[in-house]
């Protein structure tokens, strides 16, 4: 059975969203150098994401720069005057 979070990052991947995984709960990056090691390859997404990979819980994060694309943070505000 195909894990769902893989499912997912082969199905961004597949529309050339280069993908890299991060920590749930915190959204930071669990490689070190994730800026060029985000992907779009299918053996390396079944590496971190497969049923024995070696980021199996980790959530999907977007390299938007080598997507080509942009994203926007709508959260909590920053503090009056950290824009």
């Amino acid at each position: 059975m195909i894990r769902i979070t893989l499912r997912i990052a082969t199905y961004y991947a597949r529309h050339g969203l280069h993908v890299f995984p991060v920590d749930g709960s915190t959204n930071l990056p669990l490689l070190k150098g994730w800026q060029t090691a985000a992907t779009i390859a299918p053996e390396v997404l079944g590496v971190w994401w497969g049923d024995k990979g070696t980021h199996r819980d980790a959530a999907i994060g977007l390299a938007h720069r080598l997507s080509g694309t942009a994203a926007t943070d709508i959260g909590k505000p920053a503090p009056h005057g950290h824009l």
